[in-house]
C-alpha cells in the first residue's frame, strides 16, 4: 500500500522553522474582462460547525474573492456533514454538479470517478510541474484510481486519542502505560473510580462515524489490514462476518455498558461529545486531528492540558500497532466544469504556503499536505503531541466509511449505530451488513457490466 509511508513524510513539512510566504501558486496575474463564477460545495456551515477547518475554508472563499486578479468569484454552498454526501449523490445523478466540491477521499472519490463526474487532473498537474513537485510524497495516494489523479489533497488528519493530562494524574493514570487494550480497560477503571467519565464518544445514528473512529482501530489492531483491503478492493470472498470486525464491535459496547462511555451518548452529536471532553468532564476523545481547533477554542477548560497516545495493542492481535487511521481533506473538479482554469486557481491557493502553514497546521492543527516549513512552536501543542508520536508510525491507513465507498461506508457506520444502540449483537449487526454488502456488490457488478 502506498500510502503507508505517507504520514511519516508528511511529518518531515513539521519538523522545521520557516517563515511562510504568500500565496505564490496564484498563477499569472493581471487578467481582466467579464467576471468568472464558479461554485464551490463544502461541508458544514462555517456560522454553526466547531470544525476550525472548516472556518478557515470559508475565510479563504472571501478572501479568495477580494485578492485574486483573476476576476473569480466563488459562490460557497454547504450541507451539514450529515447531509453532505446525500446532497452531492442527488447533484450527480441531476447532472447538477458544483464547479468544485470538497471531496472524500477511497472509495467514495472513486464512485464519483468511475461514474465520470470528476475531472481528471493529470493534464493540469503535468502542465505546471512546480505546483506538483510542491506535494509532499504519497499525497496523491487516496485519491489516484487507475493512475488518474481526482482530487487535490489540502490536508493531512489523524484519528487520534486525545486525554486530559489532570485528569489522568488525579486517577493516578499514566498514558505513557497505556500500549494493550486490558491497560486501556484499567485506565477507564481508575478514571470511573475518580469520578469522571473515562471516554466520551458520540454514538448516535448521525454521528456513528465517530464510533468507527475508534472500532476501526480495534479491528485493524485484531486482523491487520487483509480484511479491510480485501473488501475495499471488492475481492471474491470478502467478508465482514469475521473475527476481527465481530470483536471490535462487542469491545467497543462492552465500553458503554460498563458505564466508561457518557450515558448521554446515543444522543449525542459529535459537538455535544466533544463539549464533555472541553468542559474536563471525559478524560478521553478518539477523533480526528482536526478537532484540535475545537481543543482550544475560547472557552475550552482544557488549553495545556491535552496530550495523545498511540492507539493500543489487542492482545494477541495481528494489526501492526504503530499504524494510524489516517487521511486527506480533498476539492475535486465537476467533469462538467465550465471554469476548469478557475477551478484551479482556487485549488492553487489552497495549497500555497500561506493557507497551508496557517490556516492549516496552526489554526486548524491540521498536517499540512505540502512540502511547506511551519514553524511547529506557532502551532498548537496538540499539533506537536500527535507530530511526536507519529514520529514513531509505520504507516497509515483509511477511514474505513470513505475507503469502502458511499453505500457501503455509510451501512458500516449504520451497523455500529445498531451495536452500540442494543438493536442487534455484533455478530447479527455484521452478520447483516455482509448481507448488505454481498447484495451492494452484486449491484456494482451489474452495473459495470451494462
Amino acid at each position: 500500500m502506498k500510502f503507508k509511508k505517507a504520514i511519516a513524510l508528511a511529518l518531515s513539512s513539521l519538523m522545521v522553522f520557516s517563515v511562510f510566504a504568500g500565496c505564490s501558486n496564484s498563477g499569472d496575474s493581471g487578467s481582466s474582462g467579464e467576471k468568472t463564477n464558479i461554485s464551490f460545495t463544502s461541508w458544514g456551515d462555517a456560522n454553526t460547525t466547531d470544525d476550525v477547518m472548516i472556518q478557515e475554508v470559508a475565510i479563504a472563499v472571501d478572501r479568495f474573492n477580494e485578492e485574486n486578479d483573476k476576476n473569480i468569484e466563488i459562490t460557497l454552498e454547504v450541507y451539514t456533514n450529515d447531509t453532505y454526501m446525500t446532497k452531492i449523490n442527488a447533484m450527480a445523478a441531476s447532472n447538477t454538479m458544483p464547479d468544485a466540491m470538497m471531496q472524500q477521499p477511497g472509495q467514495k472519490c472513486r464512485d464519483y470517478a468511475n461514474a465520470g463526474k470528476l475531472q481528471s487532473l493529470n493534464e493540469y498537474l503535468d502542465a505546471d510541474q512546480e505546483w506538483k513537485d510542491s506535494f509532499i510524497n504519497g499525497a496523491f495516494d487516496q485519491v489516484t484510481f487507475d493512475d488518474e489523479i481526482y482530487a487535490i489533497p489540502i490536508s493531512y488528519a489523524a484519528s487520534c486519542v486525545f486525554y486530559n493530562t489532570e485528569l489522568f494524574e488525579n486517577a493516578g493514570v499514566n498514558a505513557s502505560d497505556i500500549k494493550t487494550w486490558d491497560d486501556f480497560l484499567a485506565a477507564c477503571q481508575s478514571l470511573k473510580d475518580s469520578g469522571v467519565i473515562p471516554l466520551t464518544m458520540a454514538t448516535s445514528s448521525s454521528s456513528a462515524w465517530c464510533i468507527a473512529l475508534f472500532t476501526a482501530y480495534l479491528a485493524q489492531r485484531m486482523g491487520g489490514l487483509e480484511p479491510m483491503e480485501a473488501i475495499a478492493d471488492r475481492k471474491e470472498g470478502y467478508t465482514f462476518d469475521q473475527d476481527c470486525f465481530i470483536k471490535a464491535g462487542e469491545m467497543t459496547k462492552d465500553l458503554l455498558d460498563k458505564g466508561y462511555i457518557q450515558s448521554s451518548s446515543l444522543g449525542d452529536s459529535a459537538d455535544q461529545a466533544t463539549a464533555y471532553f472541553t468542559s474536563g468532564q471525559a478524560a478521553m476523545l478518539c477523533q480526528g486531528s482536526w478537532v484540535i481547533g475545537q481543543l482550544n477554542a475560547e472557552g475550552s477548560e482544557i488549553i495545556g492540558k491535552v496530550g495523545v497516545f498511540t492507539f493500543p495493542q489487542v492482545e494477541g492481535g495481528k494489526g501492526d500497532d504503530h499504524m494510524w487511521m489516517v487521511k486527506t481533506d480533498n476539492v475535486s473538479m465537476s467533469s462538467d466544469s465550465e471554469n476548469k482554469e478557475a477551478v484551479l486557481e482556487w485549488m492553487r491557493y489552497l495549497t500555497a504556503d500561506e493557507f497551508q502553514s496557517v490556516s492549516v497546521a496552526q489554526k486548524a492543527g491540521k498536517i499540512p499536505i505540502t512540502d511547506v516549513e511551519v514553524d511547529l512552536s506557532a502551532t498548537p501543542a496538540e499539533v506537536q503531541s500527535v507530530s511526536k508520536e507519529l514520529e514513531s508510525s509505520t504507516g497509515g491507513f483509511m477511514f474505513f466509511d470513505e475507503w469502502f465507498g458511499n453505500a457501503l461506508g455509510t451501512e458500516w457506520n449504520n451497523t455500529l449505530n445498531a451495536i452500540m444502540a442494543g438493536t442487534k449483537t455484533s455478530e447479527q449487526a455484521f452478520k447483516d451488513l455482509q448481507t448488505y454488502a454481498t447484495t451492494q456488490m452484486d449491484a456494482e457488478s451489474e452495473s459495470e457490466a451494462e
